[in-house]
């Protein structure tokens, strides 16, 4: 979408991606393939190699050095494990400032 990028940049609000890679692999979708593609590693890290200037935070299952990471379980089988996600993410986000 034209001008998300900048938008994004240019926000004073903190913005945080939570990565698709849950235990080593991609639950669902076509995360592997788009990966494999761009030539990233199909990790945490490789979701920052390709937002990497965008984000103020991570949220994974793996810890990611090069950025402010909430470490957390990320598999969301079920409501209460997608609303526990979604709770420690703004929380995470409200910490970052912006």
């Amino acid at each position: 979408m034209p001008g998300i990028r900048e938008s994004l940049l240019a926000t004073d609000a903190p913005v945080v991606a939570v990565s698709p890679i849950v235990g080593g692999e991609v639950l669902k979708g076509p995360t592997a393939s788009f990966m494999a593609f761009a030539a990233l590693e199909c990790s945490a890290d490789g979701v920052l190699d390709f937002y990497g200037e965008l984000l103020d935070g991570i949220v994974a299952d793996e810890n990611v050095g090069r950025l402010a990471t909430l470490q957390t379980d990320t598999r969301m089988d079920d409501p209460e494990a997608r609303f526990r996600v979604a709770a420690e993410t703004l929380s995470f986000a409200d910490g970052l400032g912006g």
